[in-house]
């Protein structure tokens, strides 16, 4: 069915339009409306799909209400307003406001507030090239920063009803103040987005919820962060605090593929030698200005909102919603699939290995925690997914072998009657509290029959 939409039918209409050049007149006009009609009807379904106006699109349940609440920096005034009205009717708390209002409304109050800004995005900015490159140097040398604006309130995201907002540590990572006097660290995480906490409030994510029993809990977890960025991590931060457990948190849908990305930076794999070092911990100063920088390049309201708008009519010519909505959807690029055959596989092995060298060298232990995502569970699992849960087996497979302790989490979401209600009004997203309370009691009750004296 692929060959057939992509290729076949393409090749037909063109075919189709080179033989119509024998018609008469009359006949070339009438196939010529007739191909406009087509077109009209098609873009003009898209668009209807994909930019609803409160005019025709009657949002009336948790889904919608959802759809309206996670797109909330794009919506109009009259979205906001339908957003609010489905809000009240379900009785659920929504923050409105989108992240340039919430942001401008803690600066009249007098704290200067900065959007989360996370290390990956760095590397997006060039991800169709075959090497990509931290768009950030100083003194004429490529900086990779893994961590945030340090000592700043910083907006994160709202998936759930309020903003999650917290004041980043010295280092720019959501932590608690005065966590880095904590002597001996108990445990250290590193992630994504899952593990940084979005989109809970700063007290009931799973690694908050972990430092209630163990207060000396670091957090070194950034959205978008894949394999690479997290052992950098461990090497950047992790070697002098030397905690006695670090808790590799693995999100199964999307780790694998953001390796693909990460491992096209020469600066990141040199983080797989055994001396490498950017020597982040005493460069914070120069790294907050250069994050300061980049937030700037992004807040002119108007072009951002404008340049949104035309990247979305720029997508649409290729129909995503309208081929998801009629399934479609076809393949994956081939190079991403060949990687997932082996190379990446290997790589991700080499990481491991290499982070349980580290963490081995100062007596620390590394567990292994495997995340489950949304479309494990749903009927219609997002496609972007569908391959790197298939490596569900072997990554696990992988991870035994290496010695490294795992704590599957999955077992524990399937067990639940509905695991989507785990999710952000059972949508594709991060965890909800009830998610996260589900993996902090996951992570607790293997640490505690864990051998280690410490804990």
């Amino acid at each position: 069915m692929g060959m057939v939409v992509y290729y076949v039918v393409p090749g037909g209409l063109a075919a189709l339009l080179f033989a119509s050049l024998i018609l008469k007149p009359r006949c070339k006009i009438n196939l010529t409306l007739l191909y406009l009609s087509i077109t009209v009807f098609v873009y003009g379904t898209e668009l209807f799909l994909r930019l609803p106006s409160p005019g025709i699109f009657r949002p009336r349940s948790y889904k919608d209400l959802y759809v309206l609440l996670t797109s909330v920096d794009r919506t109009t005034r009259g979205e906001k307003r339908i957003l609010a009205n489905l809000a009240a009717q379900f009785g659920v708390d929504v923050d409105t406001r989108d992240r340039l209002e919430v942001i401008a409304d803690f600066r009249k109050r007098g704290t200067q507030a900065v959007p989360a800004i996370h290390p990956a995005w760095f590397l997006r900015q060039g991800e169709e090239t075959v090497t990509v490159k931290s768009p950030i140097s100083i003194g004429g040398v490529e900086l990779q920063p893994l961590g945030g604006i340090a000592n700043k309130v910083t907006v994160l995201c709202n998936e759930n009803g309020p903003w999650v907002t917290y004041q980043s540590d010295k280092y720019g990572f959501h932590n608690p103040p005065g966590i880095w006097r904590s002597s001996p660290l108990e445990i250290a995480a590193v992630g994504d987005s899952f593990t940084q906490g979005h989109c809970a409030s700063s007290d009931k994510n799973f690694v908050a919820l972990i430092r209630q029993q163990y207060p000396a809990t670091l957090n070194l977890a950034m959205g978008g962060n894949g394999p690479l960025l997290e052992l950098a991590t461990i090497k950047e931060y992790l070697r002098a605090a030397k905690p006695n457990v670090v808790l590799w948190f693995y999100y199964e849908g999307n780790d694998l593929t953001d390796l693909q990305i990460e491992k096209r930076s020469k600066l990141l794999r040199r983080y797989l030698g055994e001396d490498f070092s950017q020597g982040l911990l005493g460069r914070q100063d120069d790294i907050d200005r250069a994050l300061t920088n980049q937030i700037a390049k992004r807040e002119v309201d108007n072009q951002i909102k404008r340049g949104e708008t035309i990247s979305k009519l720029v997508d649409a010519i290729t129909l995503p919603t309208l081929r998801q909505k009629l399934g479609l959807v076809y393949g994956v690029n081939a190079q991403e699939r060949a990687d997932f055959e082996g190379p990446i596989m290997h790589d991700f092995l080499e990481i491991l290995l290499k982070a349980k060298t580290i963490v081995d060298a100062w007596r620390g232990i590394l567990y292994f925690v495997y995340l489950p995502s949304w479309s494990s569970y749903a009927q219609s699992p997002h496609f972007s997914e569908t391959l790197a849960i298939k490596k569900r087996a072997e990554v696990l497979y992988i991870v035994s072998s290496s010695g490294i302790p795992v704590i599957d989490v999955y077992p524990a979401f399937q067990a639940q009657s509905d695991p989507l209600s785990l999710f952000p009004f059972r949508q594709f997203g991060h965890y909800n509290e009830k998610g996260h309370r589900l993996v902090a009691r996951e992570v607790l009750r293997k640490l505690s029959v864990a051998t280690d004296p410490a804990l």
